[in-house]
């Protein structure tokens, strides 16, 4: 295998997009499956204001997707700070965005690492075919993407060699 490593990433802003999605029923129009698991939305509430939490969320999350720095997603959509207030719960959020991150980074490392056999193969395929990283959501598993050098995959099919490899021929058409 060649040594140019692929680079694993799990994006903060982008779980935390997908917590208030699934926290306020959101359907969004980036064709995404729902997320596994799905977070607990604790004391999140729907603001009742004249936002349009749709287009709102759409516009946040196609620049997050495409790896610009929009942080005004959060201004927007407030944290429950108080009983009676409306937005986000950010003790909730935590609860389910921590232990993913703390499962991917062990995952990132033993994929990495190479440690593990499962990955060999999918990940000398990603390289030759010219991804240099891959991007991974809490997602259903199955649901996959290749846009440029990034390969999107779901956490679950990472964490199972064989799927990963499986999305990747997918992906990668053969």
């Amino acid at each position: 295998m060649n040594d140019t490593a692929i680079r694993f990433e799990m994006s903060a802003p982008l779980l935390e997009l997908l917590f208030v999605r699934e926290a306020w029923d959101l359907s969004g129009t980036a064709g995404l499956p729902a997320c596994a698991p799905r977070p607990d939305a604790g004391r999140s509430s729907r603001p009742s204001s004249a936002l349009d939490l749709e287009a709102t969320w759409d516009e946040s999350w196609a620049v997050r997707f495409a790896g610009g720095a929009d942080e005004s997603w959060r201004g927007r959509f407030g944290q429950v700070d108080e009983p009676g207030d409306t937005g986000i719960d950010g003790d909730a959020l935590r609860a389910w965005k921590n232990p993913l991150r703390e499962a991917f980074t062990a995952l990132a490392m033993r994929s990495h690492a190479r440690t593990d056999p499962r990955f060999t193969d999918a990940l000398e395929r990603a390289r030759r075919a010219g991804v240099d990283q891959i991007s991974v959501l809490p997602l259903t598993p199955g649901w996959s993407l290749l846009e440029g050098t990034t390969f999107w995959t779901t956490t679950t099919d990472v964490a199972d060699g064989r799927g990963l490899d499986l999305t990747l021929r997918e992906a990668l058409g053969g």
